[in-house]
């Protein structure tokens, strides 16, 4: 089964543009974090077992953040239930061991899409969650994922 355009391009650990992927800011200077996903996915049973939850992403960082220290190219994603303890994964967005120059006027943007199944290593269950991202002193937006089980709504 595959999910509705724009998402069906999602490629889990692509760090492609898709057309997923949330619109940057007409502003030079923006800085931060933003993330897509669908309100609705349907559990899907794949081989081994979880559905297939697409998200998409970007991360725009100034030259000094970005060049600043390692961890600042993981993405930190956090999934949660209104029950239990939150799901925490992490992602590496480099296209490679690319270093910017550490000059706070430039900027780069990092895209990043991911299976939050494959990524938190979430059940196989009907569930809403709540996911956002961050990277240092960035966050993103939140947005609420409903996995349903399509036998229980025929």
């Amino acid at each position: 089964m595959s999910h509705p355009a724009p998402f069906d391009d999602v490629r889990h650990g692509s760090l492609l543009r898709t057309a997923a992927t949330p619109e940057l800011p007409f502003d030079l200077d923006y800085r931060g974090l933003r993330i897509a996903a669908l309100n609705r996915v349907p559990l899907q049973k794949r081989d081994d077992g979880y559905a297939n939850i697409p998200l998409a992403g970007h991360v725009t960082l100034a030259g000094s953040d970005a060049g600043a220290t390692a961890p600042l190219a993981y993405v930190q994603i956090v999934a949660a239930t209104r029950v239990g303890r939150p799901c925490v994964g992490n992602l590496d967005v480099r296209r490679s061991n690319e270093v910017l120059p550490p000059d706070p006027s430039a900027s780069e943007t990092y895209y990043f899409n991911v299976d939050l199944a494959e990524t938190l290593d979430l059940p196989p269950t009907p569930a809403i969650y709540f996911v956002y991202a961050f990277l240092g002193p960035y966050v993103s937006n939140v947005v609420r994922i409903e996995v349903v089980d399509p036998e229980a709504s025929s």
